[in-house]
């Protein structure tokens, strides 16, 4: 692939979307009608490849390989955390993208149906998988992508047909020599098929090598290629099954099991464990999911569950929204009617840790932009866990200070040049 150091797009051309981790946007395999939008490693698969049909100046619709669906918001929605998907071409502006240049040569790309809303992934995630949605423009790199040309998938396919080429005139001489047959003894119907399947040329140079054979005895010569072709077909069928028992691919199988966490032991009866766990296991049952929590004590009055199965995604939600909601509501409900209160801490696949060392990066990013610039900084609305987590990465920043503002839930946290507290703040 090539480089398009200006993001050129030209018609009928193929591109892939990449993020600065060098994953690439792809559409969920075999997905139909609202199939998601996620994050891949390349693999030169049409699935993460994308046409660019221009409907104005820098204005596209963006168009699958795979299956010709188009890049749109679900439910056509316009708030932030909108999830991307596929969906058949309905002339909307859901479907329309501008393309917005960057000195750095890569690219924002802006939802013309949601205010102008970039391309980003759920929760910052960079890892293959990360779900794709739109979020007012932030300070990060999470929104901008790279645009490289397709150029190598026409090379691919031609050195791998050619081996495919070769092969082929290695069968046929084998079965060439009933061709002669037929055409000097045209009465046998056996023969007549014999000619039609092998090539001419090849049944010409045969029969002029052995003239002699054919004009003496004609009848016995018949005889003779079909004595060679019976043991031929037995041979070729004998190597056919041997690849069948090969698929002992079944050792995925006993892995399946292993991440099941089936052999959980409840936590005691009357326990605060125990609690936390028959609360948490009706309310998921109620949310449609078959995650199973498990609750260990933490620290003083601190209680952490972790979710554990399949199709955490859901659990989680943008940003971690359904996550907190579930924290929150656990919080309530266990605490509801107690002495004493407890302190509950729920995770999914390890969010948590990913969103805080996520954070980190993007403080530290922000803030030594707002020394080189000497301008305030607002990031976007944050939960109170998440400013916190700001605020303790710059409190021993050199020449940086942070502060909050706003009201929940849209209070944010202001990245300020500590020397200059009254200079005007730019939203990023």
């Amino acid at each position: 692939m090539k480089s398009v150091a200006q993001t050129v797009i030209e018609a009928d051309r193929f591109y892939t979307i990449a993020a600065k981790t060098g994953s690439v946007i792809q559409a969920v395999e075999n997905a139909k009608d609202g199939g998601d939008i996620r994050l891949g490693k390349y693999d030169h698969k049409p699935e993460q490849e994308w046409a660019f049909i221009r409907v104005g100046d820098g204005v596209y619709r963006i168009r699958n390989r795979a299956n010709g669906k188009l890049m749109d918001l679900m439910m056509t929605g316009t708030a932030n955390g909108t999830w991307l998907h596929l969906w058949e071409d309905v002339g909307g502006t859901s479907q329309m993208w501008t393309m917005e240049h960057t000195p750095q040569g890569t690219v924002r790309l802006r939802s013309s149906w949601a205010g102008g809303k970039c391309i980003d992934t759920v929760g910052m995630g960079t890892a293959d998988g990360a779900v794709l949605q739109i979020w007012q423009e932030t300070a990060g790199e999470d929104q901008l992508w790279t645009i490289e040309e397709v150029k190598d998938r026409a090379k691919r396919a031609v050195k791998k047909a050619e081996p495919a080429v070769e092969a082929a005139p290695a069968a046929e001489p084998v079965k060439t020599e009933t061709a002669p047959v037929g055409e000097e003894k045209a009465a046998e119907p056996v023969a007549a098929p014999a000619v039609e399947e092998k090539p001419e040329v090849k049944v010409e140079a045969k029969t002029e090598e052995k003239p002699a054979e054919v004009e003496g005895k004609a009848e016995p010569a018949a005889e003779a290629p079909k004595a060679e072709e019976k043991p031929q077909p037995k041979p070729q069928s004998k190597p056919q099954p041997k690849p069948a028992p090969a698929p002992k691919a079944e050792a995925p199988k006993p892995e399946a099991p292993k991440p099941a966490p089936v052999p959980h032991t409840p936590a005691p009866e009357g326990s605060v464990e125990a609690r936390i766990e028959t609360f948490m296991k009706g309310l998921l049952e109620h949310m449609g999911s078959d995650a199973v929590p498990v609750a260990t004590k933490s620290g003083d009055d601190t209680y952490s569950v972790e979710l554990q199965g399949s199709s955490l995604g859901m659990l989680i939600g943008r940003r971690g929204d359904t996550l907190d909601a579930i924290q929150h509501i656990t919080n309530y409900a266990v605490n509801h009617g107690q002495g004493k209160r407890v302190r509950i801490n729920v995770d999914a696949e390890n969010y948590r840790k990913k969103r805080e060392e996520s954070l980190i990066r993007l403080a530290n990013k922000v803030a030594g932009k707002v020394v080189r610039s000497r301008r305030n900084i607002t990031l976007e609305p944050m939960n109170a866990y998440e400013r916190h987590v700001i605020h303790a990465a710059l409190q021993d920043y050199p020449d940086v200070t942070t502060y909050s503002t706003g009201t929940e839930p849209g209070r944010r946290i202001v990245v300020a040049y500590s020397k200059y507290r009254s200079v005007p703040t730019s939203e990023e």
